[in-house]
């Protein structure tokens, strides 16, 4: 009888312990929390030429002020040519002035560029957002943070419905993250974070139905392995 009730008060302990990890985790990683620990890390996008302007996301990607975003957000077509904006700003969600940034680097092909906040001062406010390790999985919870209709920084909360999908663009198949979530004008180059709020994609299109109007309720998201890619290359 002693012995059961060490046996018993062992798994009680254990399931006390369980449920109480559970709690924290939770807590932890919670929609409030995802969202307090990447606002630092998405900003805001303005693109000027002229009166042409864009507005988009940008995603902080290392500690040397760079960002990782679309390249559609800071180019555009001009005689069916793509020419990049002559000017380009981002700021956080909490400020009302904007900084100046450059693009370093694209790749139109991936529809990925590279940006550089040129005030070394400012640098230090930005927040890098920690890649995912993990392999990404059809049904698992995902969150969508970006400058949705330009609105500001926000977040909206979805499941990862493909973990792989292709799509032909441009006469040529490429692979996306298909995400049950709500995106909009200005989502693009915004971040698509797993369950932990580590970044696993760049926030990127909608498709448009034969009518040529936009699908609602699915986002497609460049996976953070080409990123990677673009980023070494």
């Amino acid at each position: 009888m002693k012995k059961f009730n060490i046996v018993l008060t062992i798994f009680n302990l254990a399931l006390l312990a369980f449920i109480g990890f559970f709690l924290v985790e939770e807590k932890l990683y919670s929609p409030e929390n995802v969202f307090k620990k990447a606002v630092d890390g998405v900003l805001e996008t303005r693109a000027v030429a002229g009166e042409r302007e864009s507005a988009g996301s940008a995603v902080v990607i290392n500690d040397a002020g760079e960002l990782i975003t679309n390249y559609h957000v800071v180019s555009y077509k001009q005689d069916e040519q793509s020419v990049i904006y002559e000017e380009i700003y981002v700021r956080l969600a909490t400020e009302e002035e904007y900084h100046e940034a450059e693009v370093i680097k694209f790749d139109e092909h991936q529809d990925l560029a590279l940006l550089k906040v040129t005030d070394e001062t400012y640098q230090a406010k930005l927040k890098r957002i920690r890649v995912a390790k993990e392999r990404v999985r059809t049904g698992a919870t995902c969150y969508s943070v970006g400058n949705m209709s330009n609105q500001g920084i926000s977040i909206s909360k979805g499941i990862i419905s493909s973990e792989s999908i292709s799509i032909i663009i441009d006469n040529e198949s490429r692979k996306y993250i298909q995400a049950q979530i709500n995106i909009a004008l200005g989502s693009s180059g915004g971040a698509l974070l797993d369950s932990r709020g580590k970044l696993i994609g760049i926030t990127t299109l909608r498709l448009k139905d034969r009518y040529g109007n936009p699908q609602y309720g699915y986002g497609y998201s460049i996976p953070i392995s080409v990123v990677l890619d673009f980023l070494s290359g």
